[in-house]
């Protein structure tokens, strides 16, 4: 039953694709007006691409993030009211001070 495992081989010659380190090899990079430019107009040639919103979508948009923003204070200033009540009358009330 007991069953013993052979140690692990390890090959006597290289296997596979064999990758030698050579020399660094130096890039040469465009220098940093070069690179301002192109990075210009990459911003430019997607900022054509982009489908913009006619006035009647970003008025609508404009009215359902007032009304959200509206409602999320309103939400916010409830929990505000119930927590002190809770954190600060209530006990207040109970130690008669």
């Amino acid at each position: 039953m007991a069953e013993v495992l052979p140690a692990l081989q390890l090959p006597q010659d290289a296997q596979g694709n064999e990758v030698e380190m050579t020399a660094p090899v130096e890039v040469s990079r465009p220098g940093l007006g070069t690179r301002t430019i192109t990075f210009y107009h990459d911003v430019i040639a997607e900022m054509k691409k982009v489908t913009w919103p006619d006035r009647a979508q970003l008025q609508q948009a404009t009215i359902q993030i007032i009304i959200f923003v509206l409602l999320l204070g309103a939400v916010i200033a409830l929990v505000d009211v119930a927590l002190q009540a809770l954190l600060v009358r209530l006990p207040a009330m109970l130690l008669g001070r």
